[in-house]
């Protein structure tokens, strides 16, 4: 029987391998970003890193993960399948790469997603020949707030 993360690959004519299959089991069952190093340690250093790469791009380019690159140039991954109706679709369509806004904690690096932009504000954003858009906040959790009191 084909797991469910064997048919969201399929469903995107993506051909199911072990690396993809791990990497988007390992994202999706952790409410966390990963950087391409996080990703080589989960994997015990057993992924080759053109082939990780190679991953990432692939799942990306399919709207399975979403990519960020924090303030400081580190990119980051985590589980966020869409199927090309995301408000900001029109955008990406454009050629200009745009993410749903996410906050992630900078304490357990939990990534969650934000509520979606209102249409009003594309609506402006679309009116520049934009480059490239990213939203992430960046903060503490409720989790980790608690903790830390």
């Amino acid at each position: 029987m084909m797991s469910d993360i064997e048919q969201l690959l399929r469903d995107r004519d993506i051909r199911p391998t072990p690396i993809r299959t791990g990497i988007l089991t390992l994202l999706k069952q952790s409410r966390r970003a990963y950087t391409n190093v996080d990703l080589e340690r989960a994997f015990d250093h057993s992924l080759d890193r053109v082939s990780l790469y190679r991953s990432l791009l692939t799942l990306t380019e399919a709207n399975l993960i979403r990519k960020h690159i924090d303030a400081s140039g580190i990119c980051s991954y985590f589980f966020a399948p869409t199927d090309g109706s995301a408000p900001t679709a029109s955008l990406t369509a454009a050629g200009i790469s745009a993410d749903y806004p996410h906050f992630k904690c900078s304490h357990c690096e939990t990534v969650v997603p934000l509520p979606k932009l209102p249409e009003e504000y594309l609506a402006l954003v679309r009116q520049y020949q934009l480059d490239n858009l990213r939203l992430l906040a960046e903060g503490t959790c409720d989790d980790c707030r608690k903790h830390l009191d």
